[in-house]
């Protein structure tokens, strides 16, 4: 991924931040010349490895989990707060349309799991990520013929992740005033990820002082 200067995180929590907060992901492995995509969530284990690892699992059907067995590398993309942003926001002008974003790409190879035991503790882990609250679904509420089946319509598998590349653009090259001004019009606008931007660039800092701002 292109991260030009400016744009890149001020600490690597960043990517653990946006892979665990927005872990409906984009996975890509090249079959040859071909690349093949799969959306589906991921589970990070932060402490698993130097840079985390990430588990998941695809449809036993799909030729995806068969590609993973290949020792080829994949890469997982997730896609942090996103949103539209208009040169009429701006104090400086001339100025064009762009759009905010905040993006991680984590590279590694995949290691696919047969054992019944991972199995399980990953279909857990992964419930107890997304249900809470007082009528909080729980795998002990289905019946284990039902839970057996499901099981072996899936194809486990976890990524160590070699490489991570974050990208926080998020106005930085801007001045202060044209990112306040972007700032309020993300949050007058009433759509919950123009809010979600918002807050984000308000959580980093601007520019680092060795990149000039430009309007």
């Amino acid at each position: 991924m292109y991260i030009p200067p400016a744009y890149q995180p001020p600490s690597p929590e960043i990517a653990v931040a946006v892979m665990t907060r927005f872990p409906f992901a984009t996975l890509i492995t090249v079959d040859g010349t071909r690349p093949v995509a799969t959306h589906i969530p991921l589970h990070l284990e932060p402490a698993a490895g130097p840079h985390g690892t990430l588990i998941g699992h695809v449809a036993r059907a799909n030729p995806h989990g068969a590609l993973l067995s290949s020792r080829t590398e994949s890469l997982a993309i997730f896609h942090g707060p996103h949103a539209y942003v208009s040169p009429t926001w701006y104090r400086d002008h001339p100025a064009v349309p762009t759009w905010h974003h905040v993006t991680v790409h984590a590279y590694g190879v995949a290691r696919v799991i047969a054992d019944r035991g991972e199995l399980s503790a990953h279909m857990n882990r992964l419930i107890a990520q997304f249900e809470s609250g007082p009528g909080a679904w729980s795998a002990q509420q289905a019946p284990p013929d039902f839970l057996d089946r499901m099981m072996a319509g899936i194809t486990l598998f976890e990524l160590p992740i070699a490489r991570l590349e974050t990208q926080c653009k998020l106005g930085q090259k801007r001045s202060v005033e044209d990112r306040t001004q972007v700032i309020e019009a993300l949050q007058r606008s009433g759509r919950p990820e123009d809010a979600a931007v918002a807050a984000w660039m308000v959580s980093l800092p601007s520019v680092p002082p060795e990149f000039p701002i430009t309007p």
